[in-house]
């Protein structure tokens, strides 16, 4: 019972944390197609939102590995 606890205190934040690169990313395609001279500024964005979202699945990794302790 204590693996599944801990695979569920991983899983739910890597599967948030992907899902919300996931629509950053669809976000960022749908304004490069609108306007397309911004790409660079957009791509910057992209990468920085996508890092403080993977931020929040290393941050579910340390407080599942805690917990385990």
């Amino acid at each position: 019972m204590e693996n599944l606890a801990f695979s569920l205190a991983y899983a739910l934040p890597a599967l948030g944390a992907a899902l919300g690169a996931g629509m950053i990313g669809m976000g960022a395609m749908s304004a490069a197609g609108r306007n397309p001279e911004k790409i660079k500024e957009l791509q910057s964005l992209m990468i920085l939102a996508i890092a403080f979202v993977d931020a929040l699945a290393i941050i579910g990794i340390v407080v599942a590995l805690i917990s385990r302790g």
